[in-house]
């Protein structure tokens, strides 16, 4: 058994904490208790994976040493996180601890050259366009399409292609090996997963709020109906025909909106949802 192997079997036993004994062992944590210290990093080393894996990354060493390596910053991450969380402003652990580690993780592979991540701001807008794509059914090679998606998110058609280059600079870690030799590639990460979409749906349903305020009514009821926000999805005929209106219509006041939150702060959140 090699070494990666013995590590993650190594806290295999330690299963996620429920947020309240977190806390708790953070506070202790904060006041010199080793095994606080030691339980918390443990039972978050399927998050330190799991975190690696969200945000993609190039990197030019592929062996079971390069991943240990990143668990290792990782956990210098976690470490600086359980210095900084504070649980009276701070909502959830998670929040503080993913900032952490993706932070140590990019430091880490921009000191040892050994990788380049794609910046968080780019992997979440790549993330966006990749949705919009999928949602319309719409090839990311096809130029209408690119032309389209440009349109109906105010960019250039040159920025859409730019942001999906970006794709190609991103290799998960699922890939560093061989799949069916690499134990990071079926390491269960589920629990985090679940939980991390449990606090990105509580922000986005905040700011989608906000964002659909700065919306006509009929504006408000087309983007509520066509993307299934907290009711069914209906077609653009289907809009059409409630709001007595023809399809090509609906469709273009549906461009508008686009157009009108360009300028928007909560256009970004908007776009992720409907995406």
């Amino acid at each position: 058994m090699n070494t990666l192997n013995k590590y993650l079997n190594s806290f295999e036993c330690y299963k996620p904490l429920p947020a309240e004994t977190v806390n708790l062992l953070v506070s202790k944590a904060k006041k010199g208790d080793r095994a606080a210290v030691s339980e918390i990093i443990y039972s978050h080393q399927r998050f330190i994976i799991f975190t690696a894996k969200k945000f993609g990354f190039i990197h030019n060493n592929v062996s079971d040493d390069a991943l240990m390596d990143i668990i290792s910053a990782g956990n210098v991450g976690l470490l600086e996180a359980i210095n900084r969380y504070d649980n009276t402003k701070d909502s959830n652990f998670l929040t503080c601890a993913e900032y952490g580690i993706r932070n140590a993780l990019g430091k880490n592979a921009h000191e040892t050259r050994t990788g380049t991540y794609l910046p968080f701001n780019k992997a979440k807008k790549l993330s966006s366009i990749k949705k919009l794509f999928a949602n319309y059914n719409l090839e990311s090679t096809d130029e209408n399409a690119i032309s389209y998606i440009a349109e109906i998110t105010s960019s250039s058609v040159d920025e859409i292609k730019e942001i999906l280059s970006w794709d190609s600079q991103v290799t998960s870690i699922d890939e560093f090996t061989d799949n069916t030799k690499n134990p990071i590639a079926t390491f269960s990460c589920n629990f985090f997963q679940s939980i991390d979409d449990e606090i990105e749906q509580s922000f986005m349903e905040e700011t989608l709020h906000k964002a659909l305020n700065e919306l006509s009514n009929r504006q408000k009821t087309i983007i509520t109906l066509h993307f299934g926000i907290n009711c069914e999805k209906k077609s653009l005929t289907e809009i059409g025909e409630i709001l007595q209106l023809s399809k090509q219509r609906v469709a273009q006041i549906e461009k508008d909106i686009f157009k009108t939150l360009r300028e928007s702060e909560y256009a970004t959140t908007l776009l992720d949802f409907v995406a």
